[in-house]
């Protein structure tokens, strides 16, 4: 088991939790005003993505879906207790 493997039956949007958590370090090394504009600009971009996506993948799967959208959450991991995978 490799860990994009075991970060995704903990989260969903690995892609995006990512870029986001990449995001916040730049925010944190280098706030400029530039910085403050983007990032809030972008996290509100990524979380349109994301909805998106669920509704492509909810089209195509159906059901099986949204069984494992409630059992793990979006951007940020769940660890401990059991994993939610479906």
């Amino acid at each position: 088991m490799n860990l994009k493997s075991i970060l995704a039956a903990r989260m969903h949007h690995l892609r995006h939790g990512g870029l986001v958590l990449i995001m916040a370090g730049l925010l944190v090394q280098w706030p400029t005003l530039g910085m403050l504009v983007i990032v809030p600009v972008l996290v509100l971009v990524y979380v349109h993505l994301e909805r998106c996506e669920e509704r492509d993948v909810i089209a195509e799967f159906g059901t099986v879906y949204p069984r494992y959208e409630v059992a793990s959450p979006a951007c940020i991991p769940r660890f401990g207790g059991s994993h939610g995978a479906v």
